[in-house]
């Protein structure tokens, strides 16, 4: 009786073949993670509503080595005389949170991390964070609060629920637009991450200081199905794609049946 060798290789495309005629649909993951904020752009202070005259509510942002590499610092310089409760941010870009989903795939959700880290007070300033996804699309801002928390938590890995496009809201200089949403079938998204700061104890009439960090913001976007035959197409490419650039941020693009 005659003896037939299949290689792996044979098999594999076998394989391949036969998932190609049972499969319909692929759904893209893209996975955006930012290590040591090398290569990063930032936007403007943004407030909830417009600072009181003579007050003050100014951040800024910039990488330190902290441990084993770069964490994001953001400080936040807060003078309050009046009551009312403003809540400061600036949204940090890292180059390669962009996603186009014309070219890319419409997106389906996503979901968003990154861990925080306590913060450290010049002063008596304390305050409520909100670790923010941002959304950029159109010259037009977006946000949305992963998780709220106390600014001397201890570190944290703060995850969102998966999230659709209106679960983000508009935010302006110092406005917030309720009924304005990111269209994630639409045209090139830029994605921002950002601690939002509330302050609740401070000494009023005093400039005070609050230091917060953040590391490795992590958004895994999930695209609709790709309609065929673009998705037998797909079958013959590797499962699982990485995209690795001399700097440590990496993009990693999977496809799961």
């Amino acid at each position: 009786m005659p003896v037939f060798k299949v290689s792996k290789s044979l098999f594999h495309l076998s394989a391949i073949a036969t998932c190609a005629l049972m499969t319909t649909n692929l759904f893209a993951d893209t996975v955006l993670v930012e290590e040591e904020f090398n290569n990063y752009s930032f936007g403007p202070p943004i407030h909830s509503s417009i600072p009181a005259p003579g007050s003050t509510h100014n951040v800024t942002s910039t990488p330190i080595f902290l441990g084993d590499g770069n964490v994001m610092l953001q400080e936040f310089n807060i003078l309050m005389n009046s009551n009312v409760t403003i809540s400061t941010s600036q949204p940090i870009f890292p180059a390669a949170f962009k996603y186009n989903p014309q070219t890319e795939g419409a997106i389906s959700n996503l979901t968003a991390s990154l861990i925080t880290i306590p913060a450290f007070a010049i002063g008596q300033l304390k305050g409520f964070a909100q670790a923010r996804i941002f959304a950029l699309q159109d010259n037009q801002l977006y946000f949305h609060n992963i998780d709220t928390y106390a600014t001397d938590d201890d570190t944290t890995l703060r995850v969102s629920s998966p999230l659709t496009q209106n679960d983000f809201i508009g935010i302006g200089p110092n406005v917030i637009i309720p009924n304005a949403h990111p269209d994630f079938s639409g045209n090139e998204i830029f994605f921002g991450v950002g601690i939002d700061i509330a302050p609740i104890g401070y000494d009023p009439n005093k400039l005070e200081s609050l230091m917060v960090f953040f590391d490795d913001p992590t958004i895994r976007i999930s695209a609709r199905p790709i309609p065929e035959p673009a998705s037998i197409l797909l079958l013959g490419a590797p499962a699982l794609i990485f995209l690795k650039r001399k700097r440590k941020f990496q993009r990693a693009t999977f496809q799961i049946t």
